[in-house]
């Protein structure tokens, strides 16, 4: 996982999107619209995993990216 933001256990992570799929669902729509990109363009680096390990990570990824950002500027 050397590089990678988010859980090392893929199973933590679906279970994660198991209890919250509609809250999951409404933040990939939210990050596909920000970033003009598809969830899978965006996850590459991630399709290895489940899909929905890999939406629960990609979320966790960018929103932290966007905390770092808004602590930087």
């Amino acid at each position: 996982m050397r590089g990678r933001v988010g859980f090392k256990d893929e199973i933590t992570a679906i279970n994660i999107y198991n209890k919250y799929p509609q809250l999951m669902e409404e933040q990939i729509s939210r990050l596909e619209n920000e970033l003009k990109l598809s969830w899978e363009e965006q996850s590459e680096d991630l399709k290895e995993l489940d899909e929905k390990a890999r939406k629960v990570q990609l979320i966790l990824r960018q929103r932290l990216t966007n905390i770092v950002f808004d602590l930087v500027d």
